[in-house]
This record gives structure tokens, sequence and C-alpha cells, in this order.
């Protein structure tokens, strides 16, 4: 499995989930700088440094959950005990479901925050990592 298949993957799981309304990948200066065009609840991915060893290929990917606070941020709580519930249904559909050819692994940190970024919003982190076996093979390699 590619890189831009597994996010093609989370972009599916996000379109489906009826909590998520906006999907955004790219480093986390994109989401910071994105120009007000997102609609929250919001995911956004945030690929970080991969390991390949033995045929498999170990993808760590940042999951952003988010929603917008109220001006006296009586709804922080809220809002993160929801995000909590919405990244663990992800991460549930990526460890699974049978039909993806990957594998999930559980244990994962989740970062809880508040006014992270530009925008007034609050939520949740978490860091997954996804194996999927990628042997060696020279047809692989794209000729231009």
């Amino acid at each position: 499995m590619t890189l831009s298949e597994l996010v093609a993957k989370i972009k599916a799981i996000q379109e489906a989930h009826p909590m998520i309304r906006t999907f955004g990948e790219g480093d986390i200066y994109d989401y910071v700088d994105n120009g007000g065009e997102i609609e929250y609840p919001v995911l956004w991915t945030v690929v970080r440094p991969a390991q390949y060893a033995t045929s498999v290929i170990r993808y760590r990917v940042v999951l952003l959950f988010a929603d917008l606070l109220t001006e006296d941020k009586s709804n922080r709580l809220q809002i993160q005990s929801d995000q909590m519930l919405v990244a663990l249904d992800v991460l549930g559909k990526l460890k699974l479901d049978t039909a993806y050819s990957f594998n999930t692994s559980t244990n994962s940190t989740i970062e809880f925050f508040q006014e992270r970024f530009d925008d007034f919003t609050a939520g949740v982190s978490i860091e997954i990592e996804i194996s999927s076996p990628v042997p060696l093979n020279f047809c692989a390699i794209p000729t231009f």
C-alpha cells in the first residue's frame, strides 16, 4: 500500500463518518494557514517519518480531530470528549475492517488540546502506526 492509498482510505472514512465535515492532509502549517476554508468538525492528517524493514513499511500518522469552541470555552470538555470518541471510531475502522490489507496498532497516544491553532478550537490528536507488506520489486519502480 502506498502513502497516497493510505491517505485516500482515511479520507473515505471521514466522508462516511457523520461527525466529521472536513478532511485535510499535510503539514500542520497547512492546517494553520488554511485560509478559513475548514468547516468544523475536522479531521486533519499529518504524515510523520515512516520506517521500512524486512519487506514491511510502517507509516506513522498523526490524526487531529477538532471542533470550534464557544467564546466562553464552556464546551471545551464536551468537544474533547466527542472528538476522542470520533478518533476511536476512526482507529476502530482502520484496525477492524478486514477489507484493508494493512495492520493498525491499537497502542496509540491521545493528546487533548485547546486553542492549539489559529482557529478557536479544541479536540484531540492521536498518533497511529500502520504496517503494510511492501516487498522489494524492480517492477514497482516508476519510469519517467
